[in-house]
């Protein structure tokens, strides 16, 4: 990706030139307001309301964790993870990944405040390329 991004005519961000690697993990780190979501709202084709000026390379197969879990307070860690797949009529081509976790059968409710990104994260891992 390279460019610039603006909203509304509000600059975004500016001469941005970012390389991701295909099947790999990227964090993006910055203060607020530098344009970390908006970047990985371009990737993954949810940037409504955006216009970008420039050049965004074909992104194949994206898997995006947002700023907020979104997870079901009623489902199990399980069936969280799980959840994706069964949108989309799937079953998961690997095995669950490691996490950590070994309680998949605790409702989200019940993990602790900064256990809900180990739940995202194997949510995004088993996402599989159509």
């Amino acid at each position: 990706m390279t460019g610039s991004a603006t909203i509304d005519g509000t600059p975004i961000f500016s001469q941005l030139d970012l390389t991701l690697l295909p099947q790999s993990w990227t964090c993006l780190l910055g203060t607020s307001g530098v344009g970390k979501s908006t970047v990985l709202r371009l990737f993954a084709g949810l940037a409504k309301g955006v216009t970008f000026d420039g050049v965004l390379s074909d992104t194949g197969c994206v898997a995006m964790m947002a700023q907020q879990d979104l997870l079901m307070p009623w489902l199990s860690v399980l069936e969280n993870v799980m959840l994706g797949a069964r949108v989309r009529g799937e079953r998961p081509n690997k095995a669950l990944p490691e996490t950590g976790w070994h309680r998949w059968d605790w409702r989200i409710t019940r993990i602790s405040r900064l256990r809900p990104c180990r739940v995202v994260n194997a949510n995004a891992s088993l996402w599989r390329a159509p």
